[in-house]
């Protein structure tokens, strides 16, 4: 005869059941037949249910039982959105080393999370997988599945407002971790662009767009290969998190050209020389204005650095505390517009006006004082080719090669010198507090800036 009470009993576990393996796609990845899902849930709840026959289920009529049934797929539905959320972390992670390297255009769908996804991000999916695996992260998954039976009685409802606020939580804390992971190699990418642009500033011969992409992606892939000690370990975290997040949840129920001139034959008289000076033609170094530019942007980064992040955050706060329900018509535009221009102007007038002064400054130290027209005027030898193969195997050419040779090996030196020395730092800054994240990597920056300065 069918003991009724454990026919129910199993059936309502099977609905946490199955609500948790459908929200989890890790142990039952997409393609997996449906049939073995339900197949090893029963078996599950079968084997469970025997445990669980204390437990009193009052059901009074029908409408009593949907209402468990509904329960138990809610509460399948929570605890495996909680649980993948340890495996988004580390996409998330990998989305963001894949975007810095140059990775993301290898994109390609994944039938797992049913979106695109890139290089990295599959291969730390499929690592902090067989990690999970290798820990035995499956039984203990089991093992809290059985547990969660202890705080919610099966047909109870998880769906309260500190049980939200857990899962929003949980949220935080996983992106909190794909953050740490990624930080470090993304922290060293961005040293690795912020060096690459000043070696295009020192050098703008250099076509660093071209350049930039290979060096980008040799140091990012020999960062990440160096880091995955560091990144295993994080993962690793994660996993041990999940079990004191799930019994959290339970228990609080009830995230370039080459500018060359003609090569002088003759020397220059001062008659010549003041021709020329009409015609814009002056004698000056561009080293000059890009030394001053560079001074002038590394003291600005060290003074009004505070100043730009919190005037971007108020421009911020203030936008999203405005009632987005009023009436767009030219009066308000108008206002809305003036007050975007006034505060655009405020955060970056105060950055933006020394170094234009500086720059203007810099070429009138060496110059002087020119106002002429001439370089303006159209002049058919700038685009005849033979004059351009002149120019470009010319003696100044070479000599401009070497110098530029000379500036990049320096600049480049300087670079790496700098990223291994802070190598550790680096790494470590996943590890920090997040709002002492920043104070850090404007210590680097500033100090990769005044470096190359």
């Amino acid at each position: 005869m069918i003991d009724v009470t454990f026919f129910i009993l199993t059936i309502l576990i099977f609905f946490r059941l199955i609500g948790f393996f459908i929200q989890l796609p890790v142990l039952f990845p997409t393609g997996t037949p449906n049939y073995m899902k339900i197949i090893f849930s029963l078996l599950l709840a079968f084997s469970i249910a025997p445990f669980l026959l204390n437990k009193a289920i009052n059901i009074e009529n029908n409408y009593m039982l949907i209402i468990y049934c509904i329960n138990e797929i809610i509460s399948g539905l929570v605890l495996g959105y909680v649980t993948n959320l340890c495996f988004e972390a580390i996409r998330i992670a990998g989305s963001l080393l894949d975007m810095q390297m140059g990775l993301s255009m290898l994109s390609m769908f994944d039938p797992n999370s049913k979106s695109t996804s890139t290089l990295l991000e599959r291969l730390l999916y499929w690592t902090a997988l067989i990690i999970f695996l290798l820990i035995d992260g499956h039984h203990i998954l089991i093992k809290l599945i059985v547990e969660s039976y202890e705080y919610v009685t099966v047909g109870s409802s998880m769906v309260f407002q500190e049980t939200i606020m857990m899962s929003i939580n949980a949220f935080i804390q996983y992106f909190i971790i794909g953050l740490k992971i990624a930080i470090p190699i993304v922290l060293i990418i961005i040293i690795t662009d912020i060096t690459l642009g000043l070696v295009a500033r020192t050098v703008p011969q250099l076509n660093v767009m071209i350049l930039g992409l290979p060096i980008k992606l040799l140091v990012g892939l020999t960062c990440f290969t160096l880091a995955l000690p560091l990144i295993i370990k994080e993962m690793i975290n994660a996993f041990n998190y999940l079990p004191e997040l799930l019994r959290g949840i339970f228990k609080v129920i009830p995230v370039v050209f080459i500018f060359a001139s003609e090569e002088k034959t003759e020397e220059a008289t001062p008659r010549k020389k003041s021709e020329a000076r009409k015609k814009g033609q002056v004698a000056k170094s561009k080293e000059v204005n890009m030394a001053l530019t560079l001074l002038i942007s590394t003291l600005l980064l060290a003074a009004v650095s505070g100043y730009f992040t919190g005037a971007l955050k108020d421009t911020l706060l203030y936008f999203m505390n405005q009632d987005f329900k009023m009436q767009l018509d030219y009066n308000n535009l108008q206002v809305i517009l003036l007050n975007i221009i006034w505060r655009l102007a405020v955060i970056y007038l105060p950055v933006a006006l020394p170094i234009m002064v500086i720059g203007v400054l810099a070429n009138y130290i060496q110059t002087g004082f020119i106002l002429t027209s001439e370089p303006l005027k159209p002049q058919l030898s700038k685009i005849n080719p033979i004059n351009g193969f002149k120019r470009m195997f010319s003696t100044r050419s070479l000599v401009e090669l070497c110098k530029n040779l000379a500036l990049v090996s320096i600049v480049g030196f300087i670079g790496y010198k700098y990223i291994m020395k802070n190598y550790e730092q680096v790494l470590n800054i996943g590890n920090l507090y997040i709002p002492t994240m920043g104070y850090e990597i404007k210590t680097l920056i500033l100090g990769i800036f005044s470096r190359i300065t």
